[in-house]
C-alpha cells in the first residue's frame, strides 16, 4: 500500500467525521433555540379561551393566522 493512499484514506475519514459533528451540532443548536414554540403558543391560546379572555371567533381567527404561515412571517 502506498503512503499517499493511506494518508488520503485517513483524511477522508477526518472530513466525514467533521461533517457529522457539524451537522450534529447544528441540529442540536436549532432544537435548543426553538423548543416547540408552536405548542406553547397553542396552549397559551387554549388557556385564554378557557379563562374567557377570548371568544370562539377570535380564538379561531388567531389560531388560523398562526397555522397558515410560518412563525414570524407577515403578509399584507
Amino acid at each position: 500500500m502506498d503512503a499517499w493512499y493511506a494518508s488520503g484514506a485517513v483524511a477522508g475519514w477526518v472530513v466525514i467525521a467533521f461533517v457529522v459533528v457539524v451537522l450534529g451540532v447544528s441540529v442540536w443548536a436549532v432544537t435548543r433555540l426553538f423548543p416547540g414554540a408552536r405548542e406553547d403558543e397553542r396552549s397559551a391560546l387554549d388557556a385564554r379561551l378557557l379563562a374567557g379572555e377570548l371568544d370562539a371567533d377570535t380564538y379561531r381567527r388567531v389560531l388560523d393566522d398562526h397555522t397558515e404561515r410560518p412563525h414570524g412571517s407577515r403578509t399584507s
